[in-house]
């Protein structure tokens, strides 16, 4: 459930720019020494800084904030093992302050820590996740066919849940219970 919440939490500060914000002074340490050889370890690299650029250079308020004023995280990534597919575990550890006015003081925000974090990450070309009812699926797939772009299923939504194909499957309802309580249970 930890890995689920951090996710919608980051998911969340990607799409909601309807919330108030603050800018972020954040650190990013992606460790791979538990990672074979045999993957290229550049790729963590490219992890590091990806992340690094994606929460420092993005604007998450219309505000100007100075750098003294933005919130200090750390973001600490220990990655055990690579599986197939670019699917990477690993440990997380987050911690966060927000400045206090006129003193050099972090007041702690986020203390967080998972054990069980898995993500996928690739540096090959970009790609999009499309959500296609069944009765489109072949209609879909022959659209993209004939534009030259492969497609491959990786899941589906049927019912109640969503199944990522041999990764995993996620209740409809955790999903939005973590969607719609994670940031306010965090910040209560």
């Amino acid at each position: 459930m930890r890995k689920k919440n951090l996710l919608f939490i980051l998911v969340g500060m990607a799409v909601l720019p309807g919330l108030r914000a603050q800018e972020l002074d954040a650190k990013i340490t992606v460790l791979a020494n538990r990672v074979p050889n045999s993957v290229d370890h550049k790729i963590f690299q490219t992890l590091q800084s990806s992340l690094f650029n994606f929460l420092n250079n993005r604007k998450w308020s219309s505000e100007s904030f100075q750098n003294n004023e933005k919130i200090a995280c750390n973001f600490l990534i220990n990655i055990g093992s690579a599986g197939d597919n670019n699917t990477f575990q690993a440990t997380m550890t987050v911690q966060a302050g927000r400045p206090v006015f006129n003193s050099s003081y972090q007041s702690p925000l986020i203390n967080f820590a998972d054990d069980a974090f898995t993500f996928l990450f690739s540096e090959s070309a970009g790609r999009a996740v499309v959500a296609v009812p069944r009765s489109e699926e072949l209609r879909f797939n022959d659209m993209c066919g004939a534009r030259g772009l492969p497609v491959t299923r990786i899941g589906v939504v049927d019912g109640d849940s969503v199944e990522v194909q041999g990764e995993f499957t996620l209740p409809l309802t955790e999903l939005r219970t973590a969607h719609e309580e994670t940031i306010p249970a965090l910040l209560a």
